[in-house]
């Protein structure tokens, strides 16, 4: 008997699809020598091995079900094809299986492999996908969660609530074509609506807590709003981290895959290097939509499912049942 025809006996053996008068007989050598038990456990080894990268989701992230199974299927078939044409019995079954049977050549079978494995695991183009955030940033509408250290400073001098110390606040800003922009503020602890600023392409308005008005500005005056000036500094940071990203491709890392808070599974990018100003991490999703940036203190969560057009920046909108003065108080 061959290697070969071997080889095929121990993958039927493996699979349990040997024939029990062929099983016996295997056994009784499988007993009687070190060496074949060792050729079948290194079978059995690249057998789990491959098995698992297709069932791994580490490994198999940027392959669709679809694609997974065509795969799975032409191993299958090419193996099952070369079992027939050596006549091993138990070779004509149709039950799908990961075990390679088959003469199939150890290096054809890893040169395949490794093909499968860097096409499975190259990743997206990091160029692409700074160039994508680029635009959805510049000319889409986008909701997403600021941070930034020096906002809590900034609330305790607004003093929407009327107390010295806002504690646990959280910003929400929203921009849009044309200049659109509202951030929301609210109590980190119990949600409590702190202020809302914004711009809806005609006028700007700022409401605090317990405004029975809010006041109606013009975009010049809005900007000037110390919170609104925060988050729209925060914005300039993140569009310049954007932009440093698409001037220094050379200076962009794909890290790779990494999990967020909630566990989902992101690409994350980074830029850095002796020709860029700053350094910037970015994460996207598998659709390569930007979720996460961050640049030295500043960091934007974008959220997920959010569709916004121009009248969710009215007052009206954000405030229901809100009217608005033109007032003259400071900011």
């Amino acid at each position: 008997m061959s290697e070969a025809e071997i080889d095929l006996q121990l993958n039927l053996y493996l699979d349990g699809e040997l024939p029990d008068d062929q099983k016996a007989a295997l056994e009784e050598q499988l007993s009687a020598s070190p060496e074949l038990r060792e050729r079948m456990e290194r079978l059995r080894r690249a057998s789990k091995e491959l098995q698992n990268f297709f069932t791994d989701s580490q490994m198999i992230h940027a392959a669709s079900e679809t694609d997974r199974d065509m795969v799975v299927e032409r191993i299958v078939r090419e193996s099952t094809m070369e079992a027939r044409r050596s006549g091993i019995a138990g070779a004509n079954k149709k039950k799908p299986s990961y075990i390679l049977g088959g003469s199939l050549a150890i290096a054809a079978i890893a040169a395949l492999f490794l093909l499968i494995r860097a096409w499975v695991t190259s990743g997206p183009e990091p160029t692409q996908l700074i160039e994508g955030a680029k635009r959805s940033m510049l000319q889409e509408y986008m909701e997403a969660e600021v941070y930034v250290p020096s906002f809590v400073a900034l609330v305790r001098e607004f003093n929407p609530t009327g107390s010295d110390i806002i504690p646990n606040t959280r910003c929400r800003l929203r921009t849009g074509p044309q200049g659109r922009f509202h951030v929301f503020l609210t109590d980190g602890d119990d949600g409590t609506p702190l202020a809302h600023i914004g711009f809806d392409g005609k006028q700007g308005y700022v409401w605090r807590k317990d405004d029975d008005k809010a006041q109606i500005l013009s975009l010049e005056e809005v900007r000037k709003h110390p919170i609104a000036a925060a988050a729209l500094w925060s914005l300039d940071s993140m569009l310049n981290a954007v932009n440093e990203g698409a001037e220094h491709p050379d200076a962009l890392e794909l890290v790779g895959r990494v999990k967020d808070e909630a566990n989902k599974k992101l690409w994350k990018v980074r830029l850095g290097g002796p020709k860029t100003s700053f350094r910037a991490s970015y994460w996207f999703d598998n659709d390569g939509k930007l979720r996460r940036i961050s640049a030295g203190p500043v960091q934007f969560d974008m959220k997920e499912g959010v569709e916004l057009g121009p009248d969710d920046f009215k007052l009206e909108t954000v405030l229901p049942g809100m009217s608005g003065k033109k007032s003259s108080r400071d900011l």
